[in-house]
């Protein structure tokens, strides 16, 4: 089905621009949310109305979606859910999860589209989420995602007291191997504690010639 846009939708076209889309896609979404309208002679004489007020629409949602931008910015919610021992989450909190808490945060309709995760959040911890208002309006938030019987703010202090310290290039902790280290010493060719075999051992004779213990048989006898 060919249609007209009336505004701008992501990813797929801007308001005034004429486009073969499936049926279904029209029928089921585009028409009933007067996103767009078939192709007609009467449609095609007020294009030029239809993509001046798309233009005017369009620059007023992107000055919505910079000061929407501006708000959220840094902004900290916290998500609390039931966990293991392991920190590991009975459940998840997904991109639906994170924009249902933003709508009532910011008393407005959040897309969940909006909010850019990966994959779900399996774990308890603190997250920095990005958020994708348009292509080219972005963001990005704080998730704390803390367990059940402890505040949030108890389990930030407790996350806070057993991380790490980031490892500067410069720290000491782990020193480079020294060349001068003595502590082992290398092999010296003078040490005596095992001499080498000398040929003047006299703990074992060589035979004797001589030995008389064992008679030659006599060839007389």
């Amino acid at each position: 089905m060919q249609v007209i846009f009336l505004h701008d939708v992501d990813g797929v076209a801007q308001g005034g621009d004429i486009k073969e889309v499936k049926n279904g896609f029209a029928r089921n979404y585009l028409l009933p949310k007067n996103l767009a309208i078939p192709v007609t002679k009467n449609a095609l004489e007020k294009l030029n109305k239809i993509k001046k007020n798309a233009s005017k629409d369009r620059i007023k949602y992107v000055a919505d979606m910079q000061s929407l931008a501006t708000s959220i910015q840094d902004t900290r919610i916290n998500i609390e859910m039931r966990a293991d021992s392991n920190n590991q989450l009975y459940g998840s909190v997904n991109n639906s999860t994170i924009s249902e808490q933003l709508t009532t945060l910011f008393n407005r309709d959040f897309h969940r589209n909006w909010v850019t995760l990966d994959e779900p959040i399996r774990q308890l911890g603190l997250f920095t989420i990005p958020i994708n208002l348009t292509s080219e309006i972005s963001t990005s938030i704080d998730v704390l995602v803390y367990p059940l019987g402890i505040t949030a703010e108890d389990f930030e202090n407790s996350i806070s007291s057993t991380e790490e310290p980031i490892k500067d290039s410069n720290t000491e902790a782990v020193d480079e191997p020294d060349d001068n280290i003595t502590g082992i010493d290398e092999p010296d060719d003078n040490i005596t504690g095992i001499d080498e075999p000398d040929d003047n051992i006299t703990g074992i004779d060589e035979p004797d010639d001589n030995i008389t213990g064992i008679d030659e048989p006599d060839e007389q006898k």
